[in-house]
Formats: C-alpha cells, structure tokens, sequence
C-alpha cells in the first residue's frame, strides 16, 4: 500500500469511531432526557392528583384572562 492509501484507511478509522462515540453519547443523552421527562410527568401527576382544585382553578383564570383579552379586540 502506498502512503495516500494509508492516510485514507486512517481517517476513515478515525471517523468510524468518532462516529460511533457520537451513537453512543447521543443514546446517554436521549436516555437521560426520557428518564428526566418521565420523572417530571410522575410528578405532575401526583400533584395533579393530590391537588386537583389548584390545577382546576389555575385553569380557570387562565381562561378568563384569555376570554378577557379576546373579548376587548
């Protein structure tokens, strides 16, 4: 093999792996992401389930705060 041939058999190699470490950062990543996120909607939940009346009432004056604002155009 000559020189050039190598030097291409090498980057390849070197982009194959960095490749590869990306696959694997980028499932760390997105596995973190879903373990945060499901841990965020058990706590909603919980919340939602053991004070629903904050939530409904939230609700509600947000809505008349929006019928308000849409009512004055």
């Amino acid at each position: 093999m000559n020189e050039a041939t190598q030097q291409l058999l090498d980057v390849c190699d070197r982009t194959t792996e960095a490749l590869a470490d990306v696959g694997r950062k980028s499932q760390t990543i997105t596995r973190s992401a879903w373990a945060k996120a499901h841990s965020t909607a058990r706590a909603a939940d919980d919340y939602v389930h053991h004070s629903p009346w904050t939530l409904i009432g939230a609700a509600a004056l947000v809505a008349v705060a929006v019928g308000y604002v849409v009512g004055r155009r």
